[in-house]
């Protein structure tokens, strides 16, 4: 993804099983400190959107997704 800061887009990775709500941090690209030298860090807190409407398609994957998810014994 490309996320803006104050000197241009970075691009991050967001990783797998990343949880809505998770907070991660660029170090360095935020702003300079008032007193003192360097920069603070910024923070990007990750959103997760739901779609409403689903396609045929869309629900039919979703569909497998949970057969083959179900067939997984963990233990």
């Amino acid at each position: 993804m490309d996320i803006p800061t104050i000197d241009g887009d970075v691009k991050i990775r967001v990783p797998p099983g990343t949880e809505a709500g998770a907070v991660i941090r660029l170090r360095g690209k935020g702003i300079f400190h008032v007193r003192g030298t360097g920069r603070g860090d910024q923070y990007i807190r990750i959103k997760i959107t739901i779609p409403k409407n689903l396609n045929k398609r869309q629900k039919e994957l979703l569909r497998e997704f949970e057969e083959e998810n179900n067939r997984k014994k963990w233990f």
